[in-house]
């Protein structure tokens, strides 16, 4: 059985916190990385630990197409290092030798990467494990990937994230250019806010996609450097669309690179009685979950424009799913997400959404990700799957999902620009019905954050040995709602979009 699981409330945010992009010197931005990742080098083999893998679609599962793979990033690992490790010499050879060797490598090089990646920018998941159900129409489901992943790695995931959740999946696929190569552009896009053809591309689909008036709901997956990639065009989208577009946006991220990610409450007053709640342990009124009904009001008889949506951030949903013991993880997230609670000057990095810890190793999306939070159902015996997969879906008896959640931090323990939402915005975020009751510290435990749909509680009937009442992963996670096609419930955000962005 798996340890518990942390869990951080989102960073609240203020005045005296800023993303380290906006702030830092990119140099020694970049000093503090080499340090940082030097201090991590025991974690530098969970990269790929551990190999146990499910199928075809694990990265390391030893098939034809992966080996291949597998294949061409040792060719470049080692072309890249043999090129690394020779520029001091370069100082013994005339100019004209010394541009001809970088011209040959360059295009050695190049032409690998080109052998992995393919062609095009976009890709789909596979329409014989998903198809687009009517249930959905107003949906679209983006995922950006990590680091190494070639052509055939990034369709194996967006095949299982499709198969996972009952959605089609647009890839916006973050060209591999060999391990060294792809670690330094993590390093360059983190500290200097290099946007590269692929960041643009993301840009440019995303804010497309934010204006369709067809959707109503855009859903981001990010995994490794795409969660620098997202967080960087997450900042633009955020300088210039409209927050009523900005509302349709979800993500959700696994193994995040980045160190920031923004996410401002849409009003001020609300920033300051989330941050005035943090620092005095006192409660405060939260927006209900509104339900529809038939004459389209909410439940409650206000019109869904009448009702006040000021409380929310500007994206309804971020969450963050990490191993403890991945060495990407330990870089990212995990870093900047869990300052020490001494620190509280101005240069403490934003790192907003609610976050998940597992006890464990890993970092690749499918094998460790996806495999040990979201597994996959196998078919039975003599079936061969949904499309072939020899998968029927996402698989419902889930330990991860079954597994305690430790609050990895509270409002007190986090003072200055570092406190965080306590379980009331937590349990809002989550579409939890509380009627607008004044909920206080001590009844938070006694709050389900997963909702009826009809306005009621859910409260899980295990307790700690304070009588407080425990809480597991699935009644946390907001992305678990959308296993094999299902919905979560519409909050007052849902049904604003529903009503007003899908009736422009």
């Amino acid at each position: 059985m798996m340890a518990g699981i942390k869990f951080y409330g989102s960073q609240i945010g203020g005045e005296a916190i800023t993303a380290h992009s906006h702030t830092g010197n990119p140099i020694n931005l970049l000093w503090h990385d080499i340090l940082l990742a030097l201090s991590l080098t025991k974690y530098f083999p969970t990269i790929l630990w551990p190999f146990k893998n499910t199928g075809k679609w694990c990265e390391l599962h030893l098939d034809m197409m992966n080996v291949w793979c597998m294949m061409l990033h040792i060719v470049l690992f080692c072309l890249q290092l043999m090129f690394i490790i020779s520029i001091p010499l370069w100082v013994c050879f005339p100019v004209g030798v010394v541009g001809m060797g970088i011209a040959i490598f360059l295009m050695l090089n190049r032409g690998i990467c080109f052998v992995l990646n393919g062609k095009g920018r976009q890709l789909h998941s596979d329409p014989k494990y998903v198809q687009a159900m009517d249930e959905h129409r107003g949906e679209h489901w983006v995922y950006i990937n990590g680091i190494c992943v070639g052509k055939h790695w990034m369709q194996s995931n967006l095949d299982q994230l499709a198969l996972t959740f009952g959605r089609p999946v647009l890839g916006i696929h973050n060209k591999s250019n060999g391990f060294i190569f792809d670690i330094i552009e993590c390093m360059i896009q983190r500290n200097f806010n290099y946007a590269g053809a692929d960041i643009r591309a993301a840009f440019s689909a995303v804010k497309t996609l934010l204006y369709d008036a067809s959707l109503t709901k855009v859903v981001i997956i990010l995994h490794s450097q795409g969660a620098i990639e997202g967080g960087m065009v997450l900042d633009w989208l955020l300088e210039e669309v409209p927050s009523d577009l900005l509302a349709k946006i979800e993500i959700y991220t696994f193994g995040n690179a980045a160190n920031h990610f923004n996410n401002p409450h849409r009003a001020f007053k609300a920033q300051e009685r989330a941050l005035a709640a943090s620092h005095k342990r006192r409660s405060w009124t939260i927006l209900p979950t509104t339900q529809m009904n038939g004459n389209g009001s909410s439940r409650n008889g206000a019109s869904v424009e009448d009702n006040e949506i000021g409380d929310e951030r500007t994206i309804h949903h971020i969450e963050h799913y990490s191993h403890s013991e991945d060495f990407v993880a330990q870089f990212g997230i995990l870093h900047f997400i869990s300052p020490a609670p001494s620190s509280s000057s101005p240069e403490c990095p934003r790192f907003m959404g609610r976050a998940f810890e597992q006890i464990g190793a890993g970092h690749l999306l499918n094998q460790h990700y996806l495999d040990a939070m979201f597994p996959l159902c196998p078919a039975p015996k003599g079936q061969i799957g949904v499309g072939g997969s020899g998968f029927t879906g996402c698989n419902e008896d889930n330990e991860f999902m079954e597994m305690k959640v430790k609050w990895a931090s509270s409002p007190s323990v986090f003072s200055g620009p570092n406190c965080r939402e306590g379980m009331q915005e937590s349990a809002w975020a989550l579409g939890a019905s509380i009627n607008g009751s004044r909920v206080s510290d001590e009844d938070e435990n006694m709050i389900s954050p997963r909702s009826t749909g009809k306005g009621s509680k859910v409260v899980n009937g295990e307790k700690n040995k304070h009588g407080k009442n425990m809480y597991k992963v699935k009644e946390l996670s907001r992305l678990w709602q959308y296993r094999n096609g299902r919905c979560p419930p519409m909050d007052a955000v849902d049904i604003r979009n529903e009503r007003i962005l899908g009736g422009r």
